[in-house]
């Protein structure tokens, strides 16, 4: 479980550095932070696959309208224009293209295969990319916090949300609406409490 985890990792922190329980919390956000900011990776690939829709979108006319070849053709291929009977058509057009439009595209699909490939790797926790990512985050995390204990720190970034489970919640939060055990755990911890599936960092005013 990810938020037991992650409380034994605020409870190691307090341990070693002999502070509250808020306090300890921010420092694990801080570890979580460290590891990368999930919306920022979230933001970067929505810009990617829009640019690469963009680019997809662009070569048809690329391959098959005769204004757009001709000029393609001119700056970037200088090869021979076919007679303007053998044009008349975007089929015509696309099969004069396609001898110097073919090579880019092939090599564009075979890139895109291999970017999936690799993506669907990432998802598989025993892969390769997975363990080399890991130890990665590993070496990351025990040169910028060498004074923790490195089996703790391991078995939090094991867990499958450690790079994304802190959200900050500053709206009070009704006692009703806590599960049980919450309320007393809160006010012994200075107002902020782990649980649920993910850590949150909840303040209790």
């Amino acid at each position: 479980d990810h938020s037991a985890r992650t409380e034994r990792l605020v409870r190691e922190v307090m341990h070693v550095d002999d502070t509250t329980w808020p306090l300890a919390a921010m420092q694990v956000k801080e570890m979580s932070d460290r590891l990368g900011d999930a919306g920022v990776r979230l933001w970067l690939g929505s810009i990617w696959g829009m640019a690469v829709s963009a680019a997809g979108m662009a070569v048809i006319p690329m391959v098959f309208h005769l204004d757009t070849a001709l000029a393609i053709n001119e700056h970037c291929v200088t090869a021979e224009v076919p007679l303007t009977k053998d044009l008349e058509t975007a089929l015509e057009v696309g099969a004069w293209t396609w001898n110097w439009m073919e090579p880019p595209l092939g090599t564009i699909s075979f890139v895109l295969l291999c970017l999936q490939w690799t993506k669907s790797q990432r998802g598989t926790r025993d892969g390769p990319i997975t363990w080399l990512r890991k130890r990665r985050q590993e070496q990351q995390l025990f040169a910028n916090y060498p004074h923790y204990s490195r089996f703790i720190l391991c078995h939090w970034l094991d867990s499958p949300v450690s790079r994304s489970c802190f959200h900050l919640i500053s709206r009070p939060l009704p006692a009703a609406s806590m599960p049980c055990g919450c309320v007393a755990r809160l006010r012994a911890s200075g107002g902020y409490a782990l649980f649920g599936d993910s850590a949150w960092i909840t303040a209790w005013r």
